[in-house]
């Protein structure tokens, strides 16, 4: 099912006219911006993972949704401990 079809997430792994379309990396970027006083101050991380495929076995769809759920929590997380940072030093 396509995302104009109504599913949440592209499917990753897929026949497209008789070739095999594998997922090989997936990357994030997540970007948070806060006022802080009069000031305002704005955070970006980014991280890419690699998919190493063993052989012929490819991960499934719920593999590969569990890495992308990983991966956006450890960019968001990274995003929020920034901020935390921010406002701990300022009131210091």
């Amino acid at each position: 099912m396509s995302k104009s079809q109504g599913s949440s997430r592209a499917e990753s792994n897929k026949e497209e006219s008789g070739m095999i379309v594998k997922t090989t990396r997936i990357s994030a970027v997540s970007r948070a911006s806060v006022k802080i006083r009069d000031n305002f101050f704005t955070f970006e991380y980014s991280e890419e993972r690699t998919i190493e495929y063993a052989g012929d076995k490819q991960p499934t769809e719920d593999e590969l949704n569990a890495i992308r759920d990983d991966l956006w929590a450890t960019c968001n997380d990274e995003i929020s401990y920034q901020i935390d940072e921010l406002r701990n030093n300022i009131k210091k």
